[in-house]
């Protein structure tokens, strides 16, 4: 058994604080909102997040930062992602040397384009940090449906510790050196869902959707693999069974805003209408110049998707703001004949 804190009581943070109850160990979990606390105490149930997940009595809650991290064997970091940098910051001084923080939140930081760990690191450099991410919602996991994620870390013993403590006969966890593919693979896939979302908003069908998936997953490996990420890791669990989940669930919060977007609602409309800040909308509007106080777009039209598009495209559809003309970019575009021919030379023609 081991005493672990789940530093962050969103739905994510409460559904992995009971899939570690359940296993045996010890589990605290904080929270900076008093009346969050206050809620969890009282009815052991987050409400407004994770209605109908019930948890046991034992499980300690608290506000009090320094005695949720003092003495943890591990440290659950499941604060949203924009949050990551400043609670790091104010765990800092509670940390001991080795110290073992896993960072389940998946995002890039908006003005770095750091990686969750890395600003971890960069904060609490005494501490062991990993990351553990994949295809999981926090409503699936919380009633106990089968779910796999991957645990990864520098240090090997690092990765099965963690499996060890979560890992039970409905959350399997599999080991991973490569914590920057995992984490490439869990951010930009946030991207292509909110396209797959938007593309369902506009009335197109099953041959568009899986034609921007495919080719999503091609541009995510290849900037991942660019960055120093190994193909494989894109091509598992934290790649390609993140992106599934997040362009076809129900549950995909990203799916849920590109609707709206595909709907005619502007990026801050679909924020405001979703209940939630997009962890893709964010680089996407800084990306695009376009911020939430642009002039709303005309009835039926929004603002574009800068995703899968040419720079020439790109430019010209953010001045024209319709939700069509990224389509148009995307499936008249030029061929790219030399690329092709450089990448197939080893094909032979019949």
């Amino acid at each position: 058994m081991a005493d672990v804190a789940i530093i962050g009581a969103g739905s994510w943070g409460i559904a992995l604080a009971k899939v570690l109850h359940t296993n045996g160990n010890k589990v605290t979990v904080w929270s900076i909102v008093e009346d969050e606390i206050t809620m969890l105490k009282e009815k052991h149930e987050h409400v407004q997040k994770l209605p109908g997940v019930k948890l046991p009595e034992d499980m300690e809650f608290t506000t009090d930062l320094e005695s949720a991290v003092s003495g943890k064997a591990y440290l659950i970091l499941a604060v949203p992602s924009v949050f990551t940098r400043s609670t790091a910051k104010s765990m800092a001084p509670f940390v001991k040397e080795g110290q073992i923080i896993v960072c389940v939140a998946k995002g890039i930081e908006e003005e770095t384009l750091m990686p969750l760990t890395d600003i971890v690191e960069q904060e609490i450099p005494q501490a062991e940090v990993a990351v553990m991410c994949g295809p999981s919602h926090a409503e699936e996991v919380g009633i106990g449906l089968p779910t796999a994620v991957v645990a990864g870390a520098k240090k090997r013993a690092v990765a099965e510790g963690i499996q060890d403590i979560f890992m039970n006969n409905v959350f399997r966890v599999y080991t991973s050196p490569d914590v920057l593919g995992m984490e490439l693979g869990g951010s930009l896939k946030n991207v292509i869902a909110l396209a797959a979302g938007m593309a369902d908003g506009l009335g197109y069908g099953d041959n568009t959707k899986a034609a921007l998936i495919t080719r999503g997953m091609f541009e995510m490996n290849k900037l991942a693999v660019t960055m120093g990420a190994k193909q494989e890791t894109l091509n598992g669990l934290t790649g390609i069974g993140d992106l599934i989940v997040t362009c076809e669930s129900k549950h995909s919060r990203n799916r849920k805003a590109g609707m709206l977007i595909g709907q005619g609602y502007t990026m801050k409309q679909g924020w405001m209408r979703s209940r939630w800040w997009s962890r893709a909308c964010i680089p996407q509007r800084k990306s695009a110049a376009i911020s939430p106080q642009s002039p709303p777009p005309p009835e039926g039209r929004t603002h574009c998707s800068w995703a899968f598009l040419p720079a020439r495209q790109f430019r010209f559809c953010a001045r024209l703001r319709q939700t069509r003309c990224w389509t148009a970019a995307i499936m008249y575009r030029p061929r790219m004949l030399s690329a092709w021919r450089s990448r197939c030379s080893h094909i032979v023609w019949s």
